[in-house]
Order: C-alpha cells, then sequence, then structure tokens
C-alpha cells in the first residue's frame, strides 16, 4: 500500500511496519420501550451507531456483521452489550468519523474563533478547506503560543499524511505511532471522505501500545500533548495544563 502526504507520494508501507492486532470492542445499546426478556425483541429495541456520524440503527442488525461476536443485556434490560472484533486488517472506512460529523474551517478563520469552535465541540482536530476541497489541517495543539488573530492559514499543516477509505486499521495505528500524529484524514482524491483519530481507534478496542500518543507530563493525560513553542523546559503538556500554566 503507497502512503502519501497530500499532494506527495510517501513511502511503501511493508507489512513489518503495520501494527498487528486483533481485539474486542464493545458498545452499549439503550433499549427504547418495553422488550421483556426475549433475545431477538431485545436486540430489535436496542439502537446504536457503530460510528460517528453513522445512521442510528437496531442492534439486530449487528448479526447480519461478520465482526459481531456476541451481546449481554444488563441485569435490569435497560441496555445491551455488543461485542464485535477489531482486526489490524479491517479498513479504517469501519471504524472512521463519517465526514458528516467533521468539523471543517476555512484557512482565513482567525485562530481564537477556530479554538473556540473546536473546544466547545470537543475535538481537537479541525479540517481545513478551501472552496469545497480539503487543503490541509489544523489542531488545537497548533494554537498553543499563537497569536488570538492570527489565522487559521498561518498555523496549519498543509503536508498533512493522508490514509485512503480502504487503509487498514494497522497501518494507521502503525502510521500514528511513528509520525506521532493522531489523526488521519481519510481521503478519495482531494475530496474528505472522514477521519481516524486515535480517539476513533480507542473506541474500537485498540490498545493505547499501538498508538504513540505520548503523556502529560503533569496529569497523565494523552489528549492534546505538546510542547509549547515558546517555553525553554520543553515540558511536555496537554491543552488544560499548558492553559493553567500560562
Amino acid at each position: 500500500m503507497t502512503l502519501h502526504i497530500f499532494g506527495y507520494q510517501l513511502t511503501e508501507l511493508t507489512s513489518r511496519q503495520k501494527s498487528d492486532f486483533e481485539v474486542v470492542r464493545e458498545k452499549n445499546a439503550p433499549v427504547c420501550g418495553a422488550a421483556g426478556r426475549d433475545p431477538a425483541k431485545l436486540l430489535r429495541a436496542s439502537l446504536l451507531t457503530c460510528q460517528k456520524g453513522g445512521y442510528l440503527q437496531s442492534a439486530y442488525q449487528c448479526l447480519d456483521c461478520d465482526r459481531f461476536v456476541n451481546f449481554v443485556p444488563s441485569r435490569d434490560r435497560s441496555f445491551v452489550t455488543v461485542r464485535c472484533a477489531a482486526r489490524s486488517s479491517d479498513p479504517v472506512k469501519s471504524v472512521m468519523s463519517l465526514a458528516n460529523s467533521v468539523l471543517t474551517i476555512e484557512p482565513f478563520a482567525s485562530v481564537s474563533v477556530a479554538d473556540e469552535f473546536a473546544r466547545t465541540r470537543g475535538v481537537r482536530h479541525l479540517m481545513v478547506e478551501s472552496n469545497g476541497s480539503f487543503i490541509g489541517l489544523v489542531c488545537r495543539c497548533d494554537f498553543v503560543g499563537a497569536g488570538r488573530e492570527d489565522t487559521v492559514a498561518r498555523h496549519m499543516t498543509r503536508r498533512v499524511l493522508v490514509v485512503e477509505p480502504e487503509t487498514s486499521m494497522g497501518a494507521a495505528a502503525a502510521l500514528m505511532a511513528e509520525y506521532g500524529v493522531g489523526c488521519l484524514p481519510v481521503l478519495q482524491g482531494d475530496k474528505l471522505r472522514g477521519v481516524v483519530t486515535r480517539g476513533d481507534l480507542r473506541r474500537a478496542g485498540v490498545e493505547e501500545e499501538w498508538l504513540g500518543a505520548r503523556a502529560c507530563s503533569r496529569c497523565g493525560s494523552r489528549r492534546g500533548v505538546c510542547v509549547h513553542p515558546q517555553r525553554q523546559d520543553a515540558c511536555e503538556l496537554c491543552l488544560d495544563c499548558h492553559r493553567a500554566a500560562a
């Protein structure tokens, strides 16, 4: 499989570079209405989404999925826990956040607007688009130490490591670990189809050791850890600890 930095061929990923794993992920599906103790009725009454941006569906549909393992109802029958297998060979399209759930921003938006936009929606990465085409990526980490009225274009990453929908989860995990990135845009041509993040892979059951995320030196968080560009101590802190230290 050939990998690309957006617009540039990067390298050929060999099987030795791919993370190899098989895990079982669990997802709780609330039961809507009275379903009794009949397993089929219980599954039909349970609703879930398999990935961000996906359609709400009955857990009964999971029976047709080749990754389905089993399900366990809660004691009070208020929800069921659906268990399914996730393998390193599975494509990222099966776990990625779909394009309709991905936040995008224009390149000339200000840092203050972009940072608040991402923060209030509980995400760290924004896809930068111009005239409907993907042109780069910006993370809230990129705004640490930035002027609040600077533009997104000044701080975004233009040469972005991207994958395709059929790229395997194992390859995506290996890329994140090797290049120290937490988000891989999923493109077909220059059209954004979704993103796969460390969070998506964690929710799929991939263990932390495969993902290469750094830990905050103060609180231990693995979300949004970066070095402040203007600090001399080269301390790796999460965004919350950067804000507290400001």
